[in-house]
């Protein structure tokens, strides 16, 4: 089920794993301000791949901007510290969302200038941030750190309001039994899991993992040759996060498998073998 907050932040848990006797692992989809990805980044236990100010044409993230711009809701009045106590509200926080925009509409006409001189989107994007959406894949068995930081209410608010809709997510998800030693495959349908090898299907499911840098899932036509081919490109370019979100139940005997307080694990998953460490 997708949780959608009125801000226009949002959470959709669409993969969800357990095994007998082990913990479970989950692949959410969010979509949340870019300006807060940085934060998101600290928790190095959930791996993620996020949509890419780099990968994404500059006419494209203008139109998101002008048509569709991250708005921050919550407005506090400045005092010493990282948080605010005491909420802007009335026509004072009609003044600061309008200056807001004002400042996305002077940001556009900056990035229009230098897109007619040709500089590349690498660094005209980066001007535009402030309003840009952001659409990440994180996959983990390790959320209780991230739910007690930032669901806190000294957390960022939007930061907030993100970790509130992934744990509300995650809480209505219904993990489905892996311990026939089946794959946890992020975006793979259910007729896919019966027609093709398992190996393909992690690749597939890769490389849509991947798309999210620069596409919106559901938008195109699902294509299993290029979805293989691109999956191909990045293992050979060594751009292996995408191969992080595909795991199956953890056996002792797996290479990558260590012991650490009182469970296995591989990377960064406890008691599911890593699919990135099964091609490195």
């Amino acid at each position: 089920m997708k949780i959608q907050h009125e801000s226009g932040i949002s959470a959709e848990c669409i993969a969800a794993s357990i095994y007998e006797g082990g913990p479970p692992i989950y692949t959410v989809v969010t979509r949340a301000p870019k300006s807060i990805d940085a934060e998101f980044e600290k928790h190095r236990m959930l791996s993620s791949n996020s949509s890419s100010s780099r990968a994404i044409p500059v006419e494209k993230i203008i139109k998101q901007v002008e048509e569709d711009p991250w708005l921050p809701l919550d407005w506090r009045y400045a005092q010493k510290g990282m948080q605010g106590d005491k909420h802007i509200i009335g026509a004072e926080l009609r003044a600061c969302q309008s200056r807001w925009l004002d400042a996305r509409k002077d940001a556009i006409d900056a990035a229009k200038a230098l897109l007619e001189i040709g500089a590349h989107k690498q660094v005209i994007n980066r001007i535009l941030e402030s309003w840009i959406w952001q659409h990440k894949v994180i996959t983990g068995t390790e959320w209780e750190n991230f739910f007690n930081l930032r669901c806190h209410p000294a957390a960022d608010p939007a930061m907030q309001t993100l970790a509130n809709c992934i744990k509300e997510a995650i809480e209505t998800a219904e993990p489905v039994d892996r311990t026939d030693g089946s794959w946890h495959l992020p975006f793979i349908l259910p007729n896919e899991r019966k027609v093709y090898l398992d190996n393909d299907n992690r690749m597939v499911s890769a490389a849509r993992v991947a798309r999210i840098s620069y596409s919106n899932h559901g938008t195109e036509k699902i294509d299993r040759y290029c979805d293989l081919v691109l999956a191909d490109s990045l293992k050979s370019q060594r751009h292996l996060t995408p191969f992080e979100a595909q795991a199956r139940k953890l056996k002792a005997e797996d290479r990558s498998c260590y012991y650490r307080d009182g469970a296995h694990w591989s990377a960064n998953f406890r008691g599911w073998l890593q699919y990135r460490k099964e091609i490195e």
